[in-house]
């Protein structure tokens, strides 16, 4: 969300302090509106600090598609470690976490 609103605002407002405001301010709504997590809306506004404010000599659309694509490796890279190497669970996890989809896929990796 923060690089896509980033890349849209940088192009018309680029290092406009107000606009990034009213860009924060309106990223926030979004994420109360849909009750995202505040952890992604801090990422939201980190993306689009780094997309809006920083200047480079490229397209701020470019710079907000590489910012996507990077997060996006990251992430993915991140699971498939996670699936790779799962953590051991204490003898007390709780049910929950047993019947989690995450509990179910790593139950499967270790019994094969």
């Amino acid at each position: 969300m923060g690089a896509a609103v980033g890349g849209l605002l940088g192009t018309y407002f680029h290092g406009n302090a107000l606009a990034f405001g009213m860009a924060l301010f309106a990223i926030g709504v979004a994420c109360a509106v849909f009750r995202v997590e505040r952890t992604a809306y801090r990422y939201s506004c980190i993306t689009l600090g780094i997309v809006m404010l920083v200047t480079r000599p490229t397209n701020t659309w470019l710079i907000a598609w590489h910012r996507y694509a990077e997060v996006s490796i990251g992430i993915d890279s991140g699971l498939v470690i996670s699936a790779a190497w799962p953590e051991e669970r204490a003898s007390g996890s709780s049910t929950a976490a047993k019947g989690s989809r995450a509990g179910i896929f790593t139950r499967e990796l270790a019994n094969q």
